[in-house]
């Protein structure tokens, strides 16, 4: 399974076959992906990476935590939903040039991960909407690591 760019700037997952989706967790990864490219960025940065994912996953993942960062400090105490703000010129630049060797990445351009960050929020958002418990079943549901983001937890020993 690898992640690609196709010349509209959609980020894609292909080359699946039942054979390859090993574990549960790249199972739902390709589901993931086979939603949206928002959902599979999603998917991505809201678990545990495994170590031998390759490098485009990590990439991808390392994106979508950065916008779920951003989300848990913008939207934390929000009573109403905000779309988060887009990134500025020098981070959608940073990832630009980091971007790794992979299939489509010449389609890649900041418009480009500005268009696919947009994309992120409108799902997520729209997932929060829908979701009874707001933030927190949405982090519960999509992103459990993230879930415990802003508590503070003291350890007696």
């Amino acid at each position: 399974m690898e992640l690609t760019l196709n010349p509209t700037g959609h980020l894609v997952m292909v080359n699946i076959s039942d054979s390859e989706i090993s574990g549960g967790l790249n199972s739902n990864i390709s589901r993931s992906f086979a939603d949206s490219s928002a959902a599979g960025i999603m998917a991505l940065a809201g678990g545990k990476a495994a170590p031998d994912w390759p490098v485009v996953w990590m990439y991808w993942r390392d994106f979508g935590s950065r916008y779920l960062l951003q989300l848990c400090q913008n939207q934390s105490t929000a009573k109403r939903l905000e779309p988060s703000p887009n990134l500025d010129a020098a981070s959608l630049t940073s990832l630009y040039l980091s971007v790794p060797p992979m299939p489509g990445a010449e389609y890649c351009n900041p418009d480009i991960l500005a268009g696919i960050w947009r994309d992120l929020d409108s799902w997520t958002l729209a997932s929060i909407a829908r979701d009874p418990d707001g933030l927190a079943g949405f982090l519960r549901r999509h992103a459990p690591a993230w879930r415990q983001v802003g508590r503070v937890c003291f350890h007696l020993a």
